[in-house]
């Protein structure tokens, strides 16, 4: 069978026997003081580390995003717009006259 031992914590306290909670308190006090301190010196490390963060990731997101779809218009008719990486067939603007457009 397995014993668990009762362990003593060192309590600090007064010659009266009561505790001393001015020693923790004080004790407490230099704990924060010291997590501040810590936190003030990472908060330029953070913040540099979002602003990566964000950037890669928006870099990312134009890189992923897809290209629009320029439409050309013929310019003689008002038929549905075909996509500029499909060229028209030959038939189709080859029927109309060419104008000169040096305007």
């Amino acid at each position: 069978m397995t014993q668990i031992h009762d362990f003593e914590l060192e309590v600090h306290r007064h010659s009266d026997g009561s505790i001393d909670f001015d020693h923790y308190r004080a004790r407490a006090t230099a704990l924060r003081g010291a997590a501040l301190r810590d936190a003030a010196a990472l908060t330029p490390t953070f913040r540099f580390i979002m602003i990566l963060a964000v950037t890669i990731t928006g870099v990312v997101l134009v890189a992923n995003a897809p290209a629009p779809v320029v439409e050309a218009a013929c310019l003689h008719c008002t038929r549905s717009l075909v996509p500029v990486d499909e060229p028209p067939a030959a038939t189709h603007i080859a029927s109309f006259p060419r104008t000169s457009r040096a305007e």
